[in-house]
């Protein structure tokens, strides 16, 4: 069977193997220190200090350490993405319109699931109830990037190696699995599990756009905005 870059126009290079074995590493680290919440490096911060970090203000910091991991790990294939020429216009507005879709698809999940069930989303609610400083900067900023330098950036260009489908299955579904993690495997609420559903049509649609642009400043521009009209929707009541 050939692999799936012999016959597509997937172009980036391949990590190297000091990158992967690093990338591995930090992309576990982050999944147990922030989205499963074993480690807490606010804590420890705090305890140092002799203060104590709110919540919100630990995911800030969480949020914050892994986009700069992100950009140091893979500075040197990130930049070289970056500062590719290509048809931004374009781009955005075919990376608009997936994303246009795989938002309504999310809204409709989650109305379908607010009529069948009772469940309350975990994620959604920790974020309801932060401060305005998480919600414009943590949300709406670091978040995006941070997740896509891993989900997308990391794990679906090294998958991608593999297979186009299994990279897109993959790393949407772990992306969507982020969010509610902590509730599932550490809390032990398997109703949780539906609460994931409406993430994984926003996974596809990040993944689905790399796929198309093979740059990921348009991943993240579109899970920027993205969140951002969540948090408007939160401001507005909706």
């Amino acid at each position: 069977m050939k692999p799936v870059t012999s016959d597509t126009k997937w172009k980036p290079a391949s990590f190297s193997r000091e990158t992967l074995i690093v990338g591995t590493l930090f992309f576990v680290f982050v999944w147990l220190e922030f989205s499963l919440g074993l480690f807490n490096i606010s804590e420890v911060v705090g305890s140092v200090l002799g203060i104590s970090i709110p919540s919100d203000m630990a995911s800030l910091i969480s949020y914050a350490i892994m986009a700069i991991s992100g950009v140091l790990i893979f500075w040197k294939y990130l930049f070289a993405e970056l500062e590719k020429d290509d048809s931004f216009w374009k781009n955005m507005r075919w990376s608009l319109a997936i994303y246009a879709v795989a938002f309504m698809a999310a809204i409709g999940i989650s109305w379908i699931l607010s009529l069948l069930t009772s469940v309350q989303d975990s994620n959604q609610s920790s974020v309801d109830s932060a401060s305005l400083l998480f919600q414009v900067v943590g949300a709406c900023m670091l978040a995006p990037i941070a997740e896509e330098l891993y989900f997308r950036f990391f794990l679906y260009r090294t998958l991608r190696e593999h297979s186009r489908v299994l990279a897109v299955i993959i790393s949407s579904t772990l992306f969507a699995l982020w969010h509610t993690a902590a509730a599932i495997f550490i809390a032990g609420d398997a109703t949780q599990l539906l609460s994931t559903l409406p993430y994984l049509p926003l996974g596809i649609a990040f993944a689905l756009t790399y796929e198309k642009t093979q740059n990921i400043k348009y991943p993240i521009l579109l899970h920027i905005a993205s969140n951002s009209i969540s948090t408007l929707m939160l401001f507005m009541g909706a």
